[in-house]
């Protein structure tokens, strides 16, 4: 392991911590526009692309394998952000193909 450098420890100065911070606080921006830009662009792919991602996303879930968990997540956090939401439906292991598709997706 290496040696710690003293020079690292130091506390900031008020100025050298307000800059520290202003930058924070444009990176955070920077981020926050990013991410709205990216969920802007998946709706637009997925508005135009509508009928083709549906049957896609038929056959994916009628696998019932890791690429469908996969892909779900990967829609949900492109459109809605990584955001988790906890409600009281619970997929089983013992759930049918069917069950699991209409489960995640609604009756057909």
């Amino acid at each position: 392991m290496g040696r710690i450098n003293k020079g690292n420890l130091r506390t900031p100065t008020s100025e050298e911590a307000r800059e520290m911070q202003k930058k924070a606080v444009e990176k955070r921006k920077e981020n926050q526009k990013e991410k709205v830009l990216m969920s802007e662009i998946y709706s637009d792919f997925i508005a135009e692309h509508k009928e083709e991602l549906e049957e896609s996303l038929r056959k994916v879930a009628m696998r019932g394998d890791a690429s469908t968990v996969s892909l779900i997540s990967e829609l949900r956090k492109g459109t809605e952000g990584d955001k988790t939401e906890i409600t009281a439906k619970v997929a089983t292991t013992e759930m049918s193909r069917e069950e699991l598709y209409n489960f995640v997706f609604g009756e057909k």
